[in-house]
């Protein structure tokens, strides 16, 4: 691993990144703090979770994936980012539909800005899936033309999640998939390049 940015500082101990210093890695607590550009970079911008989108997450996602993409497209061997917009979960285990639509808005930049780099950069395959559903999320049309969001469940649901897949080797998450094989799939175009 590369980089590694997000929250939870407070379980890396002194110990932890002592032993990351001493194996080429640099930890960070800002994203605009500079990096030696041929180190491994930590960046935890919160001791805990990072600060939810509504209340004006920073560093946010975007900035954050922004960020890791400026750095790893210097590999001239390509690379490998994996995002993830984890406070969708958070909000599916509240119930909390204002929390989940704010997610969902920062979930909408960083696809929006990934498939931008796709377009200028046509040799990236971008993936946007989820490991599961969260909350048994139902919409419905109201009477009055608003929506309203009902949830079954504070925990995990069986319901189908979407796989979208666009660029060179998109055609390897055609179909239903188990989410377990993803990652196999993924392995298996590589392994045909």
């Amino acid at each position: 691993v590369d980089i590694i940015f997000g929250g939870g500082g407070e379980f890396w101990s002194t110990d932890v990144i002592s032993i990351l210093e001493k194996n080429n890695g640099q930890y960070i607590t800002k994203l605009d703090e500079p990096f030696h550009p041929n180190k491994r970079i930590v960046g935890l911008f919160s001791k805990g979770p990072l600060s939810a989108f509504y209340d004006e997450r920073s560093p946010s996602t975007k900035d954050m994936a922004k960020k890791a993409i400026q750095i790893l497209s210097k590999n001239s061997n390509g690379f490998f980012l994996m995002i993830e917009e984890s406070q969708i979960e958070f909000a599916g285990h509240l119930n909390n539909a204002d929390y989940i639509n704010s997610e969902m808005h920062s979930l909408n930049e960083v696809v929006d800005m990934c498939l931008d780099y796709q377009r200028e950069h046509q040799n990236i395959l971008v993936i946007l899936t989820s490991t599961h559903e969260c909350g048994g999320l139902s919409i419905y049309d109201s009477k009055d033309g608003n929506i309203d969001v009902r949830f079954s469940s504070d925990n995990y649901s069986a319901n189908f999640v979407p796989i979208w897949a666009t660029g060179p080797g998109a055609s390897f998450f055609n179909g239903m998939l188990d989410n377990t094989m993803i990652g196999k799939q993924l392995i298996r175009y590589i392994k045909k390049q």
